[in-house]
C-alpha cells in the first residue's frame, strides 16, 4: 500500500508554472535599434516522419499550422501555441511577415 501511495505521488501531475508558451520569439529591428512591433508571426510543425524538410518543401502541405500572432510594442510575439510544460518533439519553423 505504501508503494502505491508513493507511486501516485510521483506520477501526479504538478500544476504548470509557465506563464508563456514554450515557443516564443522576440524581434528587433536592427535598422532602428528598437523592437519590431506589428510583425505577423506564424508557427508551424513538420508533419512527416520519414524525411526532414528542405527549402524545396517550403510551400508543401507537410507543414501544420500551430498558431500565429502579431508582435507587440516590445517586439514580442503573442501566444503561438498553448501554454504547456512539454513541447511535442518535432521540427518547428517560425515565419515572419516583414513586408
Amino acid at each position: 500500500e505504501r508503494l502505491n501511495k508513493i507511486g501516485a505521488h510521483i506520477t501526479a501531475a504538478a500544476p504548470s508554472t509557465r506563464t508563456r508558451p514554450p515557443i516564443t520569439t522576440h524581434i528587433l529591428d536592427v535598422s532602428r535599434g528598437s523592437p519590431a512591433s506589428g510583425v505577423e508571426v506564424v508557427l508551424q510543425k513538420w508533419n512527416r516522419l520519414e524525411k526532414e524538410p528542405s527549402f524545396d518543401s517550403a510551400g508543401s502541405g507537410d507543414w501544420i499550422f500551430q498558431g500565429s500572432s502579431v508582435t507587440d510594442t516590445d517586439g514580442r510575439s503573442g501566444q503561438l501555441m498553448p501554454i504547456v510544460d512539454h513541447v511535442s518533439p518535432g521540427i518547428y519553423r517560425i515565419s515572419f511577415n516583414t513586408r
